[in-house]
């Protein structure tokens, strides 16, 4: 899917060639985390749309069918976690590269540091302090590096949402069943599925005269 290729590529911030004031970079930088959390939860949108929408395929089929698709599930799960740690550790790469600089360029400061002199006449020589200080700057980026890893965990396990969404499906299908049985309808009225021999799809089943706990087992023998 495109989506887990588009995570994979992600960088979280926007670091620009310019020299920064502390509390201007940490503002500038965590707008483009909450940008980026906005995309991923509409990527993963797409990838949990893409993948309900397949599973329509073969919602019905035996369980077999539903373990192969339980396996994919977890497969995808993997994929996007890969993709999530990708995408944090493109950020904190480039976060190092314009703090530290790397062997490709030559380190080019992004912090703006004043050198203040604060007057005292009770010293010998007036002290000199710098704004923001070494603690303060190292503290700020520590915390931002924090939200960065935060980014990801607006992402769910895909294996939660598909059980989830499979659930309400599956709950559908027994509802549309049993309300075809009181009304008698025709085709369905009954019936699970279109049941094709030898498609791997469950065989018609009558569930009219089963019992409450016949039809439970039966559902679950389907999934």
């Amino acid at each position: 899917m495109d989506e887990f290729e588009k995570i994979h590529t992600t960088t979280l911030t926007q670091i620009q060639k310019k020299l920064y004031m502390l509390k201007e970079f940490v503002k500038e930088q965590e707008e483009s985390l909450v940008q980026k959390e906005h995309e991923f939860r509409s990527s993963f949108d797409i990838i949990r749309n893409k993948m309900m929408k397949t599973y329509d395929l073969f919602i019905q089929r035996g369980p077999r069918i539903q373990s192969e698709w339980l396996a994919f599930i977890g497969r995808l799960d993997h994929s996007l976690e890969k993709s999530l740690k990708q995408a944090v550790k493109n950020t904190l790469t480039d976060l190092s590269k314009h703090i530290r600089g790397d062997t490709k360029q030559e380190l080019v400061p992004i912090f703006k540091v004043m050198t203040v002199l604060i007057p005292d006449d009770t010293m010998p020589k007036w002290p000199i302090v710098h704004e923001p200080t070494h603690d303060e700057m190292l503290k700020s980026i520590s915390q931002f590096i924090k939200k960065i890893i935060h980014v990801i965990r607006v992402v769910p396990r895909i294996e939660k949402i598909f059980r989830e969404e499979r659930e309400k499906k599956i709950a559908l299908i027994k509802k549309e069943i049993e309300e075809a049985e009181k009304t008698g309808g025709a085709g369905a009225a009954g019936r699970f599925g279109a049941g094709r021999p030898g498609a791997g799809r469950p065989g018609d089943v009558n569930f009219q005269n089963m019992s409450e706990e016949e039809r439970e087992e039966e559902w679950r023998k389907r999934w």
